[in-house]
């Protein structure tokens, strides 16, 4: 298989929230609020939804992003957040919304991501995986979505810089600078069992949200001696060699 027929290869990244996905989140949500607060959420969060997707993000305007499906992400996810947020307090609503994320996100991430084996099917897995890796992000900077720096792209690793970044400003924007964090937690996830499973490793040493100057994204093909091992669940294990 060449590298250019990988599913979504190119493409920009917006998460889908399908009715599995949604009825995940719905479950989550009324098990940890009960019967009375849940349909309380349920009403702040419709309120809010259709505030912020009315919003007319400033930082969306200075960088040319006029992507819908993207800027309704980022509304719906303000909404539900901010809305978890009044109806049972943000230490609360966080660990809620962690477990969320970390549900929803992997399955989004499983349904745009090829598989493993789709990359082990390639003349060559690792330049497979960094030409898929730079095609997803340059998609994101053409987007406007934030400034991409190729730091390294070599035989061992693969090394991206992000700065001046769309998600941090719009949350920031809509007053919860510290969501990225948490909606960016099943990326990591995802990405560190997927390099894992086929040998390498996936590194996030730096994130802008966190006031650390840029995003720091390293794709090792390689997995170091230090680095802590994730249960594969039903990923394959692979090498690259």
């Amino acid at each position: 298989m060449k590298y250019q027929g990988l599913k979504n290869f190119g493409q920009f990244h917006i998460p889908k929230k399908t009715s599995q996905v949604q009825a995940q989140a719905a479950t989550i949500l009324s098990s940890e609020l009960g019967i009375l607060k849940f349909p309380k959420y349920m009403a702040k969060a419709l309120t809010k939804d259709r505030h912020w997707k009315g919003h007319k993000f400033q930082a969306a305007e200075e960088r040319g992003i006029t992507n819908e499906e993207f800027l309704s992400g980022i509304a719906s996810n303000v909404a539900a957040y901010t809305a978890l947020q009044q109806v049972c307090g943000k230490s609360r609503c966080t660990q809620i919304y962690n477990r969320i994320i970390e549900k929803t996100g992997l399955a989004e991430w499983e349904n745009w991501i090829p598989s493993a084996r789709d990359f082990m099917d390639c003349a060559d897995p690792w330049e497979a995986l960094r030409h898929y890796f730079i095609e997803y992000f340059q998609a994101n900077e053409r987007e406007g979505v934030f400034n991409l720096e190729i730091v390294e792209n070599s035989a061992s690793m693969l090394r991206l810089n992000v700065t001046d970044c769309a998600w941090h400003a719009l949350y920031t924007e809509a007053g919860c600078p510290e969501l990225p964090t948490i909606t960016k937690q099943a990326e990591v996830l995802f990405l560190s069992r997927f390099f894992q499973s086929m040998g390498g490793d996936f590194q996030r040493p730096s994130w802008l949200c966190r006031g650390e100057g840029h995003c720091d994204w390293q794709f090792l093909r390689y997995k170091p001696e230090d680095s802590p091992v994730l249960e594969p669940d039903r990923f394959q294990t692979f090498s690259l060699d």
